[in-house]
């Protein structure tokens, strides 16, 4: 078994201290209020690279990332909030998207501007009739002019409500099933896009889960994910395998 590196044990063991003296307090009555993490809390995630540690040095990350870090840094989060652990993961997990299916563009747009702020992101796959069976989802993306038109409902979403960007998939041609699948980035805000039901549960409880709807939620050529249709499939199925290893983090 490896041993862990300098950086990797300077940084988890500040994360610890920090958070012991900020989250700890107020993670119980979050819960037990059913209120998300304050956006101060997520600030200080920003500031300690929760948020932005799976961005390679080529577009201005840290030269220490790697998965392993991030589940170390998880694992931290974790002992003190379970719900922040989740949430971070969401947001670590859309930055692999881009990392491994965006366009050059896209990542160097997007990595930009959440390493310059705060920018929290929801994975949107779920489906109220599917679940997660991401081949089985009926949320449509029609091309229209420079633009795709996106309906449906997504459900179960970590970050709903609270997210800056939605990445949502959606059927772009069906008759392809799952290789018609592709990725679209939603933008907080964009006409159509709306926040629907808050699910009430029995634990992760600061962690907002909402549906997300679209209708008629008009979204530029330039966000379906690597710039072709269909890749959507294969990048969530690389995303979802690294999310097996990371909710072990959270788990430990």
């Amino acid at each position: 078994m490896s041993e862990l590196t300098e950086y990797q044990r300077i940084i988890s063991d500040q994360i610890k201290k920090v958070l012991e003296k900020r989250l700890t307090p107020i993670v119980a009555q979050l819960d037990e209020e059913e209120r998300e993490l304050p956006f101060e809390i997520w600030d200080l995630f920003h500031e300690m690279g929760l948020l932005t540690h799976v961005i390679p040095p080529q577009y201005g990350g840290t030269e220490e990332s790697s998965l392993t870090t991030l589940c170390i840094l998880l694992e931290e989060v974790s002992k003190v909030c379970l719900s922040s652990g989740l949430s971070c993961l969401s947001s670590a997990l859309l930055q692999l998207a881009l990392l491994k299916g965006g366009t050059e563009g896209q990542r160097e747009h997007y990595f930009q501007r959440i390493l310059n702020r705060r920018t929290i992101l929801a994975v949107c796959v779920t489906e109220p009739g599917c679940g997660s069976d991401a081949a089985a989802i009926k949320t449509k993306a029609e091309k229209i002019g420079s633009k795709y038109k996106i309906n449906g409902t997504k459900t179960f979403i970590t970050n709903g409500g609270i997210a800056d960007l939605y990445f949502t998939w959606a059927v772009t041609d069906k008759r392809k099933k799952a290789r018609g699948i592709s990725c679209f980035i939603v933008a907080k805000g964009t006409p159509g896009l709306r926040v629907g039901k808050k699910e009430k549960k029995m634990g992760l409880r600061a962690s907002p889960t909402t549906e997300v709807i679209y209708d008629d939620a008009l979204i530029p050529e330039e966000d379906l994910l690597g710039g072709i249709e269909g890749t959507g499939f294969n990048i969530l199925m690389e995303i979802f395998d690294i999310t097996r290893i990371a909710m072990g983090a959270l788990a430990v």
